[in-house]
């Protein structure tokens, strides 16, 4: 067996983000990459969030394939 193919990961389309989409929570939102993350065989973690007040406006969620 090759070793890179071992290592590949398959997602479900329905499970792969889309441009677009919408969640009515930032906890919906993060449960949904962190979910698709593990499918995909890599992390995520949120690297920043501007906030207005006690509003949150905006909020970026990065991955990282590392070793992988």
């Amino acid at each position: 067996m090759n070793n890179s193919t071992s290592n590949q990961c398959v997602v479900d389309e329905q499970f792969v983000p889309k441009f677009g989409m919408t969640f009515k929570t930032l906890e919906e939102a993060g449960e949904f990459y962190k979910y698709y993350s593990k499918l995909a065989c890599f992390s995520t973690k949120i690297r920043n969030t501007t906030r207005k007040g006690d509003e949150i406006k905006n909020q970026l969620i990065t991955y990282s394939r590392k070793e992988k």
